[in-house]
């Protein structure tokens, strides 16, 4: 590219048409980024705990929340149990209870004060009332 008339042979070494950030290139402003870093997650990490529970007794989950972006924190906790049942709130140790035994798909989804949201699905197994 050259600058006033100038031979392009002869640019100057840090012309600002050809010369950007290390990893990216100056005539598109964009390029290759250096590595991956880049496309690293930046949602919360999410584990769950699920325990077996009974019918009628009121089931807690654990919730091992972990933001990737330093700063953020949990905004939602969203949870449906799988019984036609969803609870919204913000802690990390939701209850509910169910009315039958059986196998239950639940569905967990956090998402931090960014928008950023990790969903994460277990099956809770519910066993029969106790009788006394």
């Amino acid at each position: 590219f050259p600058r006033n008339n100038s031979d392009p042979a002869l640019a100057p070494p840090l012309s600002s048409e050809c010369n950007a950030t290390i990893g990216f290139d100056g005539p598109s402003g964009v390029g290759a980024p250096t590595g991956v870093a880049l496309f690293a997650a930046t949602n919360p990490s999410l584990k769950v705990r699920h325990p077996a529970g009974h019918a009628h007794k009121s089931l807690r989950l654990r919730l091992k929340v972990h933001p990737r972006l330093g700063g953020t924190k949990v905004a939602a906790v969203t949870v449906r149990w799988g019984d036609g049942h969803s609870s919204k709130g913000k802690s990390l140790h939701p209850r509910h209870t169910y009315q039958k035994a059986g196998r239950y798909h639940v569905t967990v989804v956090v998402t931090d004060d960014l928008g950023q949201a990790t969903q994460v699905s277990v099956k809770v197994e519910v066993k029969k009332a106790h009788r006394h």
